[in-house]
């Protein structure tokens, strides 16, 4: 017996791979994650918190974040804006970056352009759709330096470390 096709499905529509608070606050409390300096999509998909496949990147979800307590810095695609503040809240920091498909693979995967002889590819602008939904346009290689106020913040607490 044959099932007919029913509804719609949009070929063109975005897709991103969701990653909750919880699954995140259990990567970093495993040390699986780094919290010395700004985590990038990379970082999550090497450290298996995300799958392979990623879609157009991945969007942070606020499942857990009653119980986040760790301060980290995040680059992601997207991001709700619960888990934004629960974040902030814990002392971190969240910026929503734009990759189109070529610089995402590039960010995922640099040695594949480097294997082919290829330079890495500029960053593209997003389209005028998505303008106003990135804090900034991805940049390769990453930059992963913790912002500024968030490394004073973390020197003076490896002070205090040192001083007790």
């Amino acid at each position: 017996m044959r099932t007919p096709k029913r509804g719609f499905h949009n070929p063109h529509a975005r897709w991103y791979r969701p990653l909750n608070l919880e699954d995140l606050q259990r990567w970093v409390d495993d040390r699986r994650l780094p919290t010395d300096r700004v985590i990038t999509m990379r970082d999550l998909r090497e450290s298996n918190c995300v799958g392979r496949k990623m879609g157009w990147g991945v969007k942070l979800l606020a499942r857990g974040a009653g119980q986040f307590s760790v301060p980290v810095h995040l680059q992601v695609s997207q991001v709700s804006a619960s888990a934004k503040a629960a974040i902030e809240k814990a002392g971190g920091s969240v910026t929503t970056v734009y990759y189109n498909q070529l610089g995402l693979r590039a960010l995922l995967r640099p040695d594949w352009f480097e294997a082919k002889g290829r330079l890495l590819p500029r960053p593209a602008r997003p389209p005028p759709k998505y303008e106003g939904r990135f804090d900034t346009v991805g940049e390769l290689p990453p930059r992963t330096e913790l912002p500024e106020a968030a490394a004073e913040q973390q020197q003076q607490q490896q002070q205090q470390a040192a001083a007790s």
